[in-house]
């Protein structure tokens, strides 16, 4: 039986850490009981920031995320206020969420038997979305915690 020695990298080192991910170390040696371990909490955000790719331009930068951008604007949130990684999270969370209306929608119209969605299909998988993502005191006001 042969082996065969390769001087390639690890496949975990090709794979890309995400930008909005800090990039990590090597993994350090577990802390002794008369050393406790060092948190990020003391630091300041001005330092933590620098790991962060600068905020895109708008020239390549997608619609969506401008929209995004535009959003935390006018809620006051201006640039260098909030990680640039934000932006993308809010576009997931968005997707995520139209596309389980829409899905929803779809469901709804196929037990009914359109072909279509219409938009009381979408308005029925709106209101039943919030339903289940923000009940309301007078729907918990009947369950049990326990």
């Amino acid at each position: 039986m042969t082996t065969i020695k390769s001087n390639a990298l690890p496949t975990a080192a090709l794979v890309p850490t995400p930008p909005c991910l800090p990039r990590l170390g090597p993994a350090r040696p577990a802390a002794s009981p008369t050393r406790l371990p060092r948190h990020r909490a003391h630091r300041p955000l001005r330092r933590a920031r620098l790991a962060y790719p600068a905020y895109p331009t708008a020239a390549d930068e997608p619609h969506d995320a401008r929209v995004v951008r535009e959003l935390l604007h006018s809620m006051g949130l201006h640039e260098g206020e909030y990680e640039p990684c934000v932006v993308h999270q809010f576009d997931d969370l968005a997707y995520r969420y139209v596309g389980d209306v829409l899905g929803d929608a779809q469901v709804y119209a196929d037990h009914v038997g359109k072909a279509q969605l219409d938009v009381d299909d979408v308005c029925l998988a709106i209101q039943l979305e919030s339903q289940l993502l923000f009940p309301t005191a007078t729907a918990l006001r009947g369950t049990n915690p326990t």
